[in-house]
């Protein structure tokens, strides 16, 4: 098991490298649905809960999921507010994909300098 995770964790790379192209890279937003598919590799998603039906990026996710914790010292990924676990509204995790486009992905993104207005 150990071999098949470490080489799925590998396709990250391919994954996220904008100049790798091909049905199945595309594959993952189709399967992803409303996650928006490399989005969900920096969120603080919740493994389990996610829908997602394809096994081998289901599988991806959830060793990521895994692994982030020793990539990710800062825990940057916790602060992310689209698909995170510990955001939620009527008991699922959001993703606006107009906020997003306009730069707002962290909590701190929200906040506002009351002084100025």
């Amino acid at each position: 098991m150990v071999t098949v995770k470490a080489m799925r964790l590998s396709w990250l790379k391919r994954i996220i490298d904008e100049n790798c192209t091909g049905f199945w890279k595309s594959y993952l937003d189709h399967s992803s649905g409303s996650y928006r598919g490399l989005v969900l590799f920096s969120c603080n998603y919740d493994p389990n809960k996610l829908n997602i039906s394809s096994v081998f990026y289901h599988e991806l996710l959830l060793w990521w999921s895994e692994l982030r914790e020793a990539v990710d010292p800062d825990n940057e990924y916790k602060y992310i507010i689209w698909n995170n676990k510990e955001i939620k509204i009527e008991g699922k995790s959001v993703f606006y994909s107009h906020y997003f486009v306009k730069g707002i992905k962290y909590t701190k993104d929200l906040l506002f300098d009351k002084t100025k207005y």
